[in-house]
């Protein structure tokens, strides 16, 4: 039973209601999860409100043409936390190395012939990103975002088994180049998290070659 008192009314009113049994587990379990929200709330806002931090974080990429080799490296990443309610945005920096082998099939080339083929090729991207981080639990939070900047290329491609021996013709160059990727961090401390994503990363020109890369790493707030 409860008493309030109308606005701007001098009488009180008295209402009474009845919580009968079987609406205590549900009134209990709304009670619970408001506080976890809470205490989620709080726990981020503590985290990352406002936080600078970096990121390292170990890759792998499969090319999506044959004739390019997949590739392997790292990538490390400056960035500032923004909150806003339970929404996390981050603002990034990032730059890396990807390097790879391969022995695709002359055919892959474009050559016809007798012949094998080596292709090396090393990347280095250089970007600015925006990520939109949504937690999902108290120590866990979904991650989508975007990349854009440059990327210096190195391509080596070898031809062997010419009547010559073999020749070799190399590309270095910048080129545009964009990512998208998504993920999950689980936070380890109050200023470390544990990550693990995939990004979709393309590189215009070296015949369009795109990665679809697999990425674990930590970060940790300043």
């Amino acid at each position: 039973m409860f008493d309030f008192k109308r606005e701007n009314c001098q009488e009180w009113i008295t209402v009474k209601f009845t919580i009968y049994p079987h609406m205590n587990k549900t009134i209990l379990l709304g009670l619970a999860l408001v506080a976890s929200v809470s205490a989620a709330n709080a726990y981020h806002a503590d985290k990352y409100d406002g936080q600078f931090g970096m990121s390292l974080e170990g890759a792998y990429g499969i090319a999506t043409k044959d004739a390019m080799p997949n590739v392997a490296g790292g990538n490390l990443s400056i960035f500032n936390y923004i909150e806003t309610g339970s929404i996390v945005h981050q603002i990034s920096l990032n730059g890396g190395i990807l390097a790879g082998s391969h022995h695709p099939s002359v055919h892959d080339l474009g050559i016809s012939g007798p012949y094998t083929a080596s292709v090396r090729s090393t990347y280095v991207p250089m970007m600015a990103g925006y990520t939109l981080n949504l937690p999902i639990g108290d120590y866990t939070m979904f991650y989508l975002g975007g990349k854009a900047g440059a990327t210096y290329g190195d391509i080596k491609t070898t031809i062997h088994g010419l009547e010559d021996g073999s020749r070799s013709h190399t590309i270095s160059t910048t080129k545009f180049s964009w990512a998208a990727q998504a993920g999950f961090k689980f936070s380890i401390s109050k200023s470390a998290d544990f990550l693990i994503g995939y990004e979709y990363y393309q590189i215009q020109g070296y015949s369009d070659p795109g990665y679809h890369t697999i990425k674990l790493g930590f970060s940790w707030n300043f």
